[in-house]
């Protein structure tokens, strides 16, 4: 008696939401007659489970896509206050831990921001150092000659802080180039038409600006490849052999 009990109140339930499973067991009477009726090697037919449509469309896809790190983020949050996130590997990881195990008395708390601020101040000054000769006890030159190409470690000092570290390249609109990455000293008179390296005649030019001086001066059809030197400056040789203004064949020379 219980048990019809239950077969009856299970066989209303499936009437009423109108699903009939016949795997469940026990099963409502309409379901057990389903299941009796189909063919025997139906009954034991494996049946693989697969994910709806839209969501193996979304993984076929998201598996097709390269994996690429996420961009930095660099967000304000308040005056003179940045979230900055990133994505590191392992090695930066032990180097930052590292970093704070050594800075323990300078830094207690071992806050990230102060190690990475610590640190880009002594990169900051290196690359300076290397780059515009930058040093807090400068020494005196110990000269060199008339027709070297090489520029002094003052006068790169002098043109760094006149144009700001940046590019000096003015248009005819009156509008100065903005650019502060990839800058190059160039010779306002090409070191071919006997432009010396001194602080009248060198200024700060990006890479784009430097090679528009170039062919403005010795033509567009002047082939140049850069050679970069160990002091950081570019020297532009050409395959072909240009006339400077004086008339005189200067061949692989450029500003």
């Amino acid at each position: 008696m219980r048990r019809r009990g239950r077969a009856r109140k299970r066989s209303r339930s499936c009437w009423r939401s109108g699903l009939h499973n016949p795997m469940w067991r026990p099963a409502c009477v309409p379901c057990q007659l389903f299941r009796l009726s189909r063919p025997l090697h139906s009954r034991f037919r494996a049946r693989a489970w697969a994910p709806p449509r839209g969501l193996r469309s979304r993984r076929t896809r998201d598996r097709r896509k390269p994996l690429v790190a996420p961009r930095p983020v660099v967000r304000p949050l308040a005056p003179q206050r940045y979230e900055i996130r990133f994505t590191a590997s392992a090695e930066t990881r032990e180097r930052l831990r590292r970093a704070q195990d050594l800075l323990g008395h300078a830094v207690p708390s071992g806050d990230v921001a102060q190690v990475i601020d610590r640190a880009l101040i002594v990169l900051v000054a290196e690359l300076e150092r290397r780059k515009f000769s930058a040093t807090p006890h400068p020494r005196r030159s110990a000269g060199q000659s008339d027709d070297s190409r090489n520029i002094p470690a003052e006068v790169r000092r002098a043109v760094a802080a006149r144009d700001g570290d940046r590019c000096a390249f003015v248009a005819t609109n009156g509008r100065r180039c903005d650019e502060r990455r990839f800058l190059e000293f160039h010779h306002v008179v090409p070191y071919g038409a006997g432009g010396k390296a001194t602080v009248e005649n060198i200024q700060l030019r990006c890479r784009a600006h430097n090679g528009y001086e170039a062919e403005r001066f010795y033509g567009p059809g002047l082939r140049r490849a850069r050679v970069l030197t160990r002091s950081g400056t570019s020297i532009a040789t050409s395959t072909a052999t240009s006339t400077a203004k004086g008339g005189a064949a200067i061949p692989g020379l450029s500003p």
